[in-house]
């Protein structure tokens, strides 16, 4: 019989974003690499899509932690400066200039953070 026992953190403590296990598997160096599904190039003329590593989901959850419950979509909260600030540094760069960032991801864990 197979055993049940869990010897890996608690599952709560696990963190669900998708942002955070894409980038984890991208900085993992790529001889400890098993069963990947990206390869990470330094150059980003050698890749086929940019990936931005941004946490869209964290940076709202950090204005609700401060008990901003309204701050979505307002230019004046921190959330909407993080995510202006990201935007801009973006679309600003050659990666994205060299496709008018057709081929860059974002990845957003939760709709919470599209506004």
């Amino acid at each position: 019989m197979a055993s049940l026992t869990n010897t890996g953190p608690p599952l709560h403590l696990i963190p669900y974003s998708a942002e955070y296990w894409i980038t984890g598997d991208l900085m993992t160096p790529e001889k400890l690499k098993f069963q990947t599904f990206a390869k990470r190039v330094f150059d980003f003329n050698e890749a086929n899509v940019v990936f931005v590593p941004f946490f869209a989901t964290l940076s709202a959850e950090m204005e609700l932690a401060k008990g901003k419950g309204s701050f979505r979509r307002k230019e004046g909260s921190e959330d909407y400066r993080r995510k202006k600030q990201v935007v801009d540094v973006v679309r600003n760069s050659d990666a994205w200039k060299r496709s008018d960032g057709k081929d860059h991801v974002f990845v957003l864990t939760v709709d919470q953070s599209l506004d």
